[in-house]
C-alpha cells in the first residue's frame, strides 16, 4: 500500500447525498481515527491547498469521509478546527496524491461581532450546494444576509463554481 493509499484509509467511504454543517463537528471526531501529523503535512497542507494560515498549536484536523471511488480522482472531506473557526474542506487529489482542487464547503466562524455559518449538501451527481448566513452576536438571523452557491466536481476532480445568489 502506498503512503497516499494509507492516508485515504483514514476517511471512510460514504454514500451520497450528505449534509454538512456545524451540527456534526463532534460526530466526526468520535467516529474517525486521528490522521498522523506527517500525512496532514504532506496531503492536506501541500502547496496547492487553500489552507494558507499558519497553524497555531491548537489547530486540529479531523478526517470526516471520502465521497467517491473514481478512477480519475479521489475526494475527501476533513474538518479544520482553530480558535473560533470550524471549516469543512473538500479536497480532491489525483491518483498519485497531488492536489487537484480544494474548497471550504461548510463552516462556522465568529469574529467577535458576527457569526457566519455555511452549510452544504453534496448530492449524488457530485454537485455541492452551499447556503451561508451571517448574524450579529446579539441579534436574530436575518434572511437578507443569506447567500447561496453551487459547485460541481468535474470528471477531472476540479471543483468548479457554478452559481452564486444573494437573497
Amino acid at each position: 500500500m502506498s503512503e497516499f493509499e494509507d492516508f485515504l484509509t483514514y476517511f471512510p467511504l460514504i454514500e451520497l447525498p450528505v449534509n454538512i454543517s456545524s451540527e456534526y463537528f463532534s460526530v466526526f471526531s468520535s467516529f474517525t481515527k486521528p490522521v498522523p501529523e506527517i500525512l496532514i503535512s504532506k496531503y492536506i497542507m501541500d502547496e496547492n491547498s487553500i489552507v494558507t494560515e499558519e497553524n497555531d498549536p491548537e489547530t486540529e484536523y479531523i478526517a470526516c469521509f471520502r465521497i467517491n471511488e473514481n478512477q480519475n480522482f479521489n475526494a475527501i472531506v476533513y474538518l479544520r478546527i482553530s480558535l473560533l473557526n470550524y471549516e469543512y474542506h473538500l479536497h480532491t487529489y489525483d491518483n498519485a496524491g497531488r492536489t487537484i482542487s480544494s474548497e471550504v464547503i461548510s463552516s462556522l466562524n465568529y469574529d467577535g461581532t458576527f457569526i457566519k455559518e455555511t452549510a452544504a449538501l453534496i448530492d449524488e451527481t457530485l454537485r455541492i450546494w452551499k447556503m451561508e448566513g451571517t448574524s450579529a452576536e446579539n441579534s436574530d438571523f436575518d434572511p437578507a444576509n443569506t447567500r447561496f452557491e453551487s459547485f460541481l466536481i468535474n470528471d477531472n476532480g476540479e471543483i468548479i463554481k457554478k452559481t452564486e445568489t444573494q437573497v
